[in-house]
């Protein structure tokens, strides 16, 4: 039985969706970007490597200039919209709903990326870390085969800097990822996480994750690290949020998120099993490293009160 599991998620459904779990290597382009690097054993063969072939090489001072003066002006919509369809992954999801923006963001990235083919780009526009202008994500789907493909998300993050320069941060690839909520997250009060939703398989019924990011470092990505370890001695990149119903103990997880603070906890999760029974699980996050506190049963007051205040992820 892999000790990585909560204890309520050890169904062989489960079991079989960690020992596909995920792992990090950190790369750094040459010039333009860092990336975060996430790896698993879901077939990524076919996937194009953006470390020896990164996707913004273009040195295009005009193209930049315009580029953040247009993201500037941006009034991103409160709720997303549909902007486009990708076959093997379904609806591309934007903030930027104009039309009009979304084609001129589209021919300006695409000038500083232009392998990337514009009918799979989506963007989203943030305040990531009170920088102006605000953040530019340009998310792109990757697809690893021809036929019957995997679709993977790879995010980049477009931060502006003098007049033509700019640097583009990568995290990915996620299978069948999406951007999943933008919210303060951690003990740094000025940086937002971004909160990718990805699956383990496809071919399977799969485990969904969630990834929360900081693009907010200068040269890279940083992932939070989340410990379900019966011993506390393994982390990965990634919050357990929902389970497949067959096979599996776990009936239920419902996730929440306290404001940032030194002390925390950030993270609070309860799982429900199918016969009733319940774990608590309390995250304090210290440098990317969320380790955990665990209350079987009835959670104490304090907890309790924690719970009502914090937000649903």
């Amino acid at each position: 039985m892999n000790s990585a599991l909560p204890t309520l998620a050890k169904g062989k459904a489960a079991v079989a969706a960690k020992t596909r779990g995920l792992g990090v290597v950190l790369l750094c382009f040459a010039t333009l970007a860092c990336a975060q690097k996430f790896t698993s054993l879901y077939p990524t063969e076919g996937l194009r490597d953006y470390e020896k072939q990164p996707a913004f090489v273009a040195d295009e001072p005009a193209a930049t200039n315009a580029l953040a003066a247009l993201v500037s002006d941006l009034r991103p919509s409160a709720k997303s919209c549909t902007t486009g369809r990708v076959k093997a992954f379904g609806q591309l999801k934007s903030n930027v709903c104009d039309q009009q923006q979304l084609r001129a963001l589209g021919k300006l990235v695409h000038a500083l990326a232009p392998s990337l083919p514009t009918e799979r780009l989506f963007f989203w526009v943030a305040d990531l870390d009170g920088a102006a202008p605000p953040a530019l994500l340009v998310g792109h789907v990757d697809l690893n085969k021809e036929e019957a493909p995997h679709p993977f998300l790879s995010l980049w993050r477009l931060r502006f800097h003098a007049p033509g320069v700019y640097r583009a941060t990568y995290a990915g690839p996620f299978l069948q990822g999406h951007i999943h909520a933008i919210r303060e997250f951690g003990a740094d009060a000025k940086a937002k996480a971004v909160f990718v939703k990805h699956l383990n398989c496809l071919e399977c019924e799969p485990t969904t994750f969630l990834t929360a990011l900081h693009f907010a470092v200068e040269k890279t990505a940083r992932a939070f690290h989340f410990s379900y370890a019966e011993k506390h001695d393994e982390f990965a990149p990634i919050i357990e949020y929902e389970y497949p119903g067959m096979g599996n103990t776990v009936e239920a997880v419902y996730t929440r998120t306290l404001p940032p603070s030194a002390a925390g906890p950030h993270l609070l999760q309860f799982f429900k099993d199918e016969k009733g029974g319940s774990e608590w699980w309390s995250f304090k996050c210290v440098d990317y490293r969320c380790d955990y506190e665990l209350f079987k049963g009835s959670p104490p007051a304090a907890f309790r009160r924690l719970w009502k205040s914090a937000k649903p992820l």
